[in-house]
């Protein structure tokens, strides 16, 4: 009798185990499906790509977000032709954020492989900078020219020579003003000129002139009071040979420096207050107001950008800017 309830509770033990069993198997096939639509969402089934593409044929192509995730999908998809056709799509119903512009020239560089695809791309940055004329943007393309004409040889890298320099001249009238990345264009037009005279066969006369315009670019990054300075005097007594020039220069680099520091306070407090949401438009009125004392009309036109990249949904703001631009 004992053995046989022994048998009967270890037959209902098995019984419930393959049951729980069972449930678990359930469980498994029911969280495995849920994980197959989830990864169809995230990699994009065609199913979600039609969806898509209809949400934009719907609203006459205005749906930013349907835009941003068919991106997303073509690119992870690698679907370059699609891709293509969207970014142009996109380019032409929004302005496109400097991250999507740069990432669709990141990927145009990496297929360039003629001189077409080249101006390609110059045409991307000039689109993009339209767009939105940013610092970043602004850097990535001089670096770009650069890299072009450090390709070149001969006659033809001589000819290409204006073309890199009226771009770093156009980026530094734009956003050389830029208090915190300003420094950068600045740098990016010092080592291209510097790399030109080291790279010169020319004779001394021409030598010359090619210094005379190197200590230009650094005179001109003084006068802008740009955060950086500091290092871009190391970086001048550490390249001028005329060290009686170096020594005319330390007091206007010294006020320039103070200059600078003021600017970067009262901006380090407009971003305090964009991080707070406090005062935002006010903290940046004083700073164009700021600018506006030194007369410098490219710094208020930048100190004008930088507000509007915060406070874009402002009327009165640019009701200001526009009548700035008008007064000029």
């Amino acid at each position: 009798a004992n053995h046989e309830a022994a048998m009967e509770e270890e037959e209902e033990g098995e019984e419930e185990e393959e049951e729980e069993e069972e449930e678990e198997d359930g469980d498994e096939s029911m969280e495995s499906s849920s994980d197959d639509d989830s990864d169809d969402m995230e990699d994009g089934g065609e199913e979600l790509i039609a969806q898509l593409e209809g949400r934009l044929e719907a609203c006459g192509k205005r749906d930013y977000e349907a835009f941003h995730q068919l991106l997303r999908i073509y690119k992870k998809k690698s679907m370059r032709k699609q891709l293509e056709k969207t970014r142009e799509q996109f380019s032409i119903s929004f302005p496109l954020a400097e991250d999507l512009w740069l990432e669709w020239i990141g990927d145009e560089i990496r297929l360039a492989c003629s001189e077409e695809d080249q101006e390609k791309i110059i045409s991307l940055f000039e689109r993009a900078l339209s767009d939105y004329p940013t610092t970043k943007v602004w850097a990535e393309y001089v670096k770009y020219i650069q890299k072009l004409y450090f390709d070149l040889e001969g006659a033809k890298q001589r000819e290409y020579l204006n073309r890199v320099r009226e771009t770093m001249q156009r980026s530094l009238t734009i956003m050389g003003n830029d208090l915190l990345e300003g420094s950068k264009l600045w740098e990016l037009q010092r080592n291209f000129e510097i790399k030109v005279l080291e790279n010169m066969q020319g004779s001394s006369t021409e030598k010359q002139t090619q210094i005379a315009l190197i200590r230009q670019c650094f005179d001109r990054e003084i006068k802008a009071q740009v955060k950086g300075l500091a290092e871009t005097w190391i970086s001048y007594e550490s390249w001028e040979t005329d060290k009686s020039i170096v020594e005319k220069k330390k007091a206007e680099v010294e006020e320039a420096m103070m200059k600078a520091s003021e600017r970067e306070l009262k901006d380090a407090e407009a971003r305090r207050q964009k991080d707070s949401s406090l005062n935002v438009l006010e903290i940046w009125q004083e700073c164009i107001e700021s600018e506006s004392e030194s007369g410098d009309v490219t710094k208020i036109i930048c100190a004008y950008e930088r507000a509007l990249s915060t406070c874009c949904l402002v009327p009165t703001l640019w009701n200001s800017y526009a009548e700035f631009v008008r007064s000029q």
